[in-house]
């Protein structure tokens, strides 16, 4: 209101906000028929590490506002330190949680290419006990236990059926909703950081589209918007209406905001063998040659493998040689379909992840900062097995990617974590 004399009260200025968002560890099984269960619904470390960034991120600012959203325990809460200056909560928001029970084995459908006929004939079956007769794909279906019990439920039943209860448990939908409330109640700009600390799965495979993995949840590639019940995050169908206001979620991101997505970028198929052999075939390619490559199965399907590499349906896929140039492209067009790329997009602002076709790790407790970070050659994170090194180096030389090193540096790689510009 005007003060006396006509003139304006000052504006007071929000204070700078980051958002954490821990993901849930989802059942999981060995990829073999019968399966037995390796792991079952738990919080695995994605609640400590989003503390872990919370406490790094109030020592420095004190007058940080902190916000965590908890998939696990369908919960939106406020970061604090205490007396001993170690991260504390506070419930905001409660949400619906999940239940272990809703995870089912969907049986007779390709997510990744299906067809209404697939669907016509999926089922549902429980996916909670130690060990699963049949192979399949497990996903979170809010309600399903609610609907058929401990029974196998069609698909087309589930969904017929489901279609006629509101969801309720916690969504990614829920994140976006509090992120674009910031514009509405006078914290434009505040928001800095937006951390999504979780399993990932971040580009668009065939029909499938990725992002952080919160729940391992069901896309349905037969619709082009987002399922109601789908509880993750969607590269493809997040950032336009009805799922978000594009406008709002932009306005919440102050100048030099960023966002992290602390997952893998890991895809079965023709991606992840491409990174495999630009890593192999690194000197090569520093020399400026092209590298020979030949289809296998682990490529996935040969019509991918043609299609990504520009050959024709009578061209040989044996001993195909793949110029730099077509590396660049391959890989440009691979990242600009991730998640990262999306969200980038969307807020108008940097956003770090994994390159494509590589995975991320848990760092090991001796690490400066125990998080995540992509394995590479001796670094201080892990002693890992596994390297990417090779192909991190090509993507920083070749194609001038620029790495995040804000939570450590090995070799001016960071974490192996690049950084995904608008």
């Amino acid at each position: 209101m005007p003060q006396a004399g006509g003139r304006e009260a000052p504006r007071r200025e929000a204070k700078p906000e980051i958002i954490l968002v821990a993901g849930a560890n989802y059942p999981k099984f060995e990829d073999a028929a019968p399966s037995r269960r390796e792991r079952s619904l738990s919080a695995g470390p994605w609640r400590e590490y989003c503390l872990r960034v919370a406490e790094e991120r109030l020592k420095a600012n004190p007058a940080l506002n902190v916000t965590l959203f908890d998939f696990l325990l369908g919960t939106r809460e406020s970061v604090t330190l205490d007396a001993k200056r170690q991260a504390v909560t506070t419930v905001e928001q409660q949400f619906t949680a999940p239940i272990a029970d809703d995870y089912r084995n969907l049986l007779g459908i390709d997510l990744t290419n299906p067809t209404p006929a697939q669907a016509i004939n999926a089922t549902l079956a429980p996916a909670n006990k130690r060990s699963l007769s049949k192979r399949g794909q497990i996903s979170y279906f809010e309600t399903a236990t609610a609907l058929a019990g401990e029974k196998t439920i069609k698909l087309m039943d589930y969904l017929a059926a489901a279609s006629k209860i509101a969801p309720q448990v916690i969504s990614i939908t829920d994140v976006y909703t509090y992120i674009e409330g910031f514009a509405r109640s006078g914290k434009t700009g505040a928001l800095h950081e937006l951390h999504f600390i979780a399993h990932a799965f971040n580009v668009r495979l065939n029909k499938y589209s990725g992002g952080p993995i919160l729940l391992n949840s069901m896309d349905n590639p037969l619709q082009p918007n987002r399922y109601p019940f789908d509880k993750d995050a969607r590269a493809e169908k997040d950032f336009t209406k009805p799922t978000m206001d594009p406008t709002a979620f932009a306005q919440a991101f102050g100048a030099g905001a960023q966002s992290f997505v602390w997952g893998c970028n890991f895809q079965r198929g023709f991606i992840r063998q491409f990174v495999h052999q630009i890593s192999k075939h690194r000197r090569i390619l520093a020399a400026g040659k092209s590298m020979e490559i030949s289809y296998t199965a682990d490529w996935g399907t040969k019509g991918e493998f043609r299609t990504r590499l520009g050959l024709g349906s009578a061209d040989p896929v044996k001993n195909v040689s793949v110029g730099l140039g077509k590396i660049d492209k391959v890989l440009r067009d691979t990242s600009d379909a991730t998640y990262m790329k999306k969200l980038a997009t969307a807020s108008g602002c940097p956003v770090v992840g994994a390159p494509p076709g590589t995975y991320a790790d848990y760092d090991s407790v001796s690490s400066p900062l125990e998080l995540m970070h992509i394995p590479m050659t001796n670094d201080p994170f892990r002693n890992a097995h596994d390297s990417f090194e090779n192909a991190l180096l090509y993507f920083r030389d070749h194609l001038k990617f620029r790495f995040d090193t804000s939570f450590g540096d090995h070799n001016g790689l960071g974490r192996g974590y690049i950084v995904y510009d608008p």
